[in-house]
């Protein structure tokens, strides 16, 4: 039996009322706990995927940014030269370039926003699925605090960085507040 179709089933479900259900938790759960390892597997992929995207559309940016430079440094010279008309069209190119470039930039917003999105959904499709396996150690009568997190979805090294500083801020202000 298939639990979930999409990531958002995964990260909207309630395990505690899939299992009371069941008749065997444990062999449900071990389905949706590997149904939620395909998940985050598959919500890896969409993060890396759209972070190249991110990095192809700025790598553009960068390259009609330089030739917008260029457009300019060749109107000026031609307009040094005396020649008008070919200053005119280097503008005109310019200002094709300029379109692109805020194209481009229009491009980027958004792909930095699924970028965002995507790792929200990784990270709560990873949170259901670390939530699972302490369920599973507690039906098996295992400590709970002996289950690591999930490592089956190696986030790219960009989010643990971030999550690992996260961590330390707040680490840090606990120890703030409780005057240490």
């Amino acid at each position: 039996m298939t639990y979930f179709s999409r990531l958002t089933d995964i990260v909207s479900c309630n395990l505690s009322e899939i299992l009371a259900s069941k008749e065997d938790p444990g062999k449900a759960l071990e389905v949706i706990i590997l149904e939620m390892k395909e998940g985050v597997a598959g919500a890896e992929r969409a993060v890396k995927n759209s972070q190249r995207q991110e990095e192809r559309i700025l790598s553009e940016l960068d390259t009609y940014r330089g030739e917008l430079a260029t457009w300019l440094a060749e109107a000026r010279d031609a307009l040094q030269q005396g020649n008008e008309e070919s200053a005119r069209k280097a503008l005109h190119r310019k200002q094709e370039m300029e379109d692109v470039v805020a194209g481009l930039e229009q491009q980027h917003k958004a792909a930095q926003a699924t970028v965002k999105h995507l790792t929200t959904t990784f990270r709560a499709v990873e949170g259901r699925l670390n939530e699972a396996l302490r369920k599973q150690a507690q039906l098996q009568g295992e400590s709970v605090a002996d289950v690591a997190t999930s490592s089956v979805g190696t986030p790219p090294s960009s989010l643990d960085v971030e999550r690992n500083k996260s961590i330390e801020d707040e680490l840090e202000n606990l120890k703030k507040e409780l005057g240490m």
